[in-house]
Order: C-alpha cells, then sequence, then structure tokens
C-alpha cells in the first residue's frame, strides 16, 4: 500500500500497517480507524485532503497481528524514501510500531505520546492509532489533544494546516 495524499503536504500521518479493509481496497484508512482519525481532524479544523498518508508497514499483517521484525525491516527504507519525497513540515505517527521505525528506539507510546521527536530534522510527534481510541479511555480526546498540541508546538494553527499543502 502506497500511501494518498499530497505529494507537498506539510502534515505527513503515518499509521502502523494497513487493516484488511486497506489491504482490500489499497487506501490508508478507511476502515474504523480512518474514520475516528477524520472525525478528529474535522474537529481540529484540519483538511485531511490536505495531508499525505501512509502506513510504517505496507501490507496487511495476517490476523492484524503485530508485524514482525523481519515485516518492519522490509518496509522501512520505502517508508523513509516516502518522507524524503514529501518533505513534510510535521510528523505525526499513530502507534508505537510506526514511532519506533522512524525514531529508531523502543518506547513505551504511554509515556511518549504528545512529545516532540525528530527525523530528518524534521518534528514528529507520536500519538495513539485511532483504533485505539476503542479501547483507552478517552483515547480520541487524548489523540486530539496530542494532534492539537503538537500543531500549536511547532506553530502551525489550524487554519494553516488546511493550506499547508497548497
Amino acid at each position: 500500500m502506497p500511501g494518498e495524499g499530497v505529494l507537498d503536504a506539510g502534515v505527513m500521518i503515518i499509521g502502523e500497517a494497513p487493516g484488511r479493509v486497506n489491504d482490500e481496497t489499497g487506501r490508508p484508512f478507511v476502515g474504523l480507524g480512518g474514520k475516528i482519525l477524520y472525525k478528529i481532524l474535522g474537529h481540529l479544523g484540519v483538511d485531511k485532503d490536505q495531508l499525505f498518508l501512509t502506513n510504517a508497514i505496507k501490507c496487511w499483517p495476517p490476523d492484524n497481528r503485530k508485524p514482525t521484525k523481519e515485516e518492519v525491516e522490509l518496509c522501512k527504507n520505502h517508508l523513509e524514501e516516502q518522507v524524503r519525497l514529501v518533505q513534510p513540515k510535521l510528523i505525526i505517527t499513530l502507534g508505537t510500531t510506526a514511532t519506533e521505525v522512524l525514531v529508531h528506539q523502543k518506547i513505551k507510546l504511554k509515556e511518549v505520546h504528545g512529545s516532540l521527536f525528530y527525523y530528518q530534522g524534521v518534528p514528529l510527534c507520536p500519538t495513539f492509532h485511532p483504533n485505539a481510541a476503542r479501547y483507552l479511555k478517552g483515547g480520541t480526546q487524548q489523540i486530539e489533544k496530542d494532534i492539537s498540541s503538537i500543531l500549536r508546538k511547532v506553530g502551525i494553527t489550524t487554519k494553516q494546516a488546511t493550506l499547508i499543502g497548497t
């Protein structure tokens, strides 16, 4: 799954891996997680059509299991090339796997979500995957808070976020 969106997007959102529905359609974030993500972005005034959306792992791991180390390694170069091509001003990673691929270290998402990291000089903010909002108490609100906070930290207003890729 290659990802989709504006190639000169200011904001790049990277999920962990496609789910079954994503794999069937060839598009990221078209399942329940995508609906939750788009609701959050809409609430913040961020136009999803001005973003670049992709996944760290490019193929659906059977039974939605966590990607293996080998799968991460096979897809890492492709993701890194996507970041080089898009040249975003901000990267938002959704979930542990997506974050670990780009920060090159093991993390505990509950401890680092909403924090600021850098990947090739680009601000990177990890938050929970929208699917986690289904089982984390206050998950949707926490994801929204993390994204809103990082947009402010890097000086992007929600109005700018809708225009940043144009």
